[in-house]
């Protein structure tokens, strides 16, 4: 029994002894520095649960999770290069996060974006501003819908049908309210090309039948979205220059990384 206890003990220290190895193993060397199994197992714990669900779905021959922990490295790599950088040029901060965001903030600081590029963007995107007031009433079964589509025909107000019919709690009380919404974004929720105002046909949705009131149907004007813009812009601009400082510090950087190693972490 004693040789027993003096085998499993023997076997549990290998284990934990092969275990403390295996964590220090680099899935990547950057510049000499490693990024160990434990470092990537720790920050793949993180967000592992946003991709629970597509894990095993494959785009192009590799699977999402293949994908996800390819890009989830290249950011670690990015993040090891920058904090190197920033320390090399003396920015400080209260953290390693803080003191790369100074970085990033530094680097992109030139980015800048003009009322002409504004005006462009308002017209090549002008669909996307038009807005409505929209309305629902939503159904359990055909026959109701169709019984409340054609009290609609004939008159009859749609909010108050949405208050006595309407199986959506969150909009009934409201008349089935659900906001000043893009057209475009409802159109596509839910297959229907939403254009004037009107109401639609019953819509079968997810199980539920649907009926769509639209009204107020207008398009929001360049000062009232200008801000909005801007900022969609000024964000898109910042990420391609981001990516140009990235690419140069990865250009001039010793990586490898050890992709079979990287594969078999969980």
């Amino acid at each position: 029994m004693k040789k027993i206890i003096i085998a499993l003990l023997a076997i549990i220290a290998f284990a934990g002894g092969y275990l403390v190895y295996y964590n220090s193993l680099p899935v990547a060397n950057v510049n000499g520095e490693k990024i160990t199994v434990y470092e990537f197992k720790k920050a793949l714990s993180a967000t592992d649960k946003k991709i629970q669900g597509v894990k095993n779905q494959k785009i192009n021959g590799k699977t999402f999770e293949e994908i996800y922990k390819e890009q989830l490295l290249n950011n670690m790599i990015n993040e090891k290069l920058m904090l190197n950088k920033a320390l090399k040029e003396g920015i400080k901060g209260k953290n390693d996060t803080d003191i790369i965001n100074k970085l990033i903030a530094k680097k992109t600081s030139y980015v800048g974006v003009s009322d002409d590029e504004i005006e462009k963007y308002y017209e090549q995107h002008k669909n996307d501003y038009i807005y409505a007031d929209i309305y629902r009433i939503d159904l359990k079964n055909e026959k109701d819908a169709d019984n409340v589509l054609n009290m609609l025909n004939k008159g009859s107000n749609f909010s108050d049908l949405a208050k006595k019919y309407s199986i959506d709690t969150a909009t009934k009380d409201n008349g089935g309210y659900i906001g000043n919404l893009p057209l475009s974004q409802y159109s596509a929720t839910i297959n229907y090309n939403l254009k004037t105002n009107g109401v639609t046909e019953v819509k079968l949705m997810s199980g539920i039948y649907e009926i769509v009131k639209v009204d107020n149907v207008g398009t929001k004007s360049l000062d009232d979205v200008k801000d909005s813009i801007k900022e969609t812009l000024l964000d898109a601009k910042q990420q391609n220059a981001l990516k140009d400082f990235t690419d140069s510090l990865r250009k001039n950087a010793k990586i490898s990384i050890n992709n079979s190693l990287l594969n078999n972490v969980k």
